[in-house]
């Protein structure tokens, strides 16, 4: 989802490669990242030349992740808020009942019973937390 939108943006400004070669802006802070800001691997192989826009697209998607969605799933525990099945009512297994309906009144006498009959069984809701 994240490349997806960084490739769409990027069209925008780089239509072809040659446009990327030429942005006098995007090479130089590219190279300052690449020799000054990773001093100790400036000569590993890996690097991207940034030569293609897909490499601008590939190294700005990993940017925007690792700041992002990555950084929140190993600094935030998930546990306690989806282990919290109310707080995930979009994997509710049925609708609340309307007022007026015979499962409504169900719901006003029995609500605990309609509760467990409208969230997920043990399994799904286990399986929808490992993953």
């Amino acid at each position: 989802m994240i490349e997806m939108w960084v490739t769409e943006y990027y069209a925008i400004y780089y239509p072809h490669d040659a446009v990327l070669q030429a942005d006098v802006e995007l090479q130089p802070w590219w190279k300052e990242v690449w020799e000054v800001g990773h001093d100790d691997k400036k000569d590993e192989a890996w690097w991207l030349q940034m030569q293609m826009v897909s490499e601008l697209t590939q190294a700005c998607t990993t940017i925007i992740f690792v700041a992002s969605a990555l950084y929140v799933a190993v600094n935030f525990e998930q546990y306690p808020y989806v282990g919290y099945l109310p707080n995930r009512p979009t994997i509710s297994r049925r609708f609340m009942p309307a007022p007026g309906t015979s499962e409504y009144e169900e719901l006003k006498a029995h609500p605990d019973k309609v509760f467990l009959r409208t969230i997920m069984s043990q399994l799904q809701t286990i399986l929808g937390v490992l993953l």
